[in-house]
């Protein structure tokens, strides 16, 4: 009896009037539906790409710790000219971690008078990244939340057969309380 519902049903809905059947280009096409509801649906995308015009990261007067004032939610604690601790939405000091070109640092001192971001000076830096939120364990080794990955400015080489001229120079000044 199972055996014999099967194509009994088949044999029902194939002479059905209100099934609809493919139709044979040339003939009548069936009409639009214009009563079909449109839906937009908005939200936020998790994994947003935020591209931002790179600019030369040497500016008069700015060290490292001051390019992370430039971030959303960066800023720095500055107790001197050498202690200059990072600072990523609330978290400081060894919470975030900091690699330079690959390398992770950590403070010399437990005062952290020696901070990682006065391991490499500015004029010296090619770029400042900072990882938002939980990173990988890949950028972020030893942090609890943003990592700061700073990559050092190469030498430049040529490729032209022809003697050549190129280079960077920068000079700077301060002084300690007029002394």
């Amino acid at each position: 009896m199972k055996h014999c519902l099967i194509p009994l049903s088949f044999l029902l809905l194939a002479t059905q009037p209100g099934v609809s059947v493919a139709t044979e280009p040339g003939s009548e096409s069936p009409a639009p539906d214009d009563d079909i509801e449109i839906v937009v649906v908005t939200g936020v995308r998790l994994y947003e790409e935020l591209l931002i015009e790179s600019s030369p990261v040497a500016r008069p007067g700015l060290d490292n710790s001051e390019l992370l004032r430039l971030f959303p939610g960066g800023n720095r604690n500055a107790n001197g000219p050498l202690t200059r601790i990072s600072q990523y939405r609330g978290l400081f000091g060894a919470q975030n971690s900091v690699a330079i070109d690959g390398f992770a640092y950590s403070a010399d001192c437990p005062n952290w008078m020696d901070s990682p971001l006065s391991s490499i000076p500015q004029s010296l830096t090619d770029s400042v990244t900072l990882f938002r939120g939980l990173g990988s364990v890949d950028e972020i080794e030893e942090g609890l939340g943003g990592g700061i990955r700073i990559e050092s400015r190469n030498a430049g080489f040529s490729n032209r057969p022809d003697w050549g001229t190129f280079g960077n120079a920068e000079l700077s000044y301060g002084e300690n309380a007029s002394a």
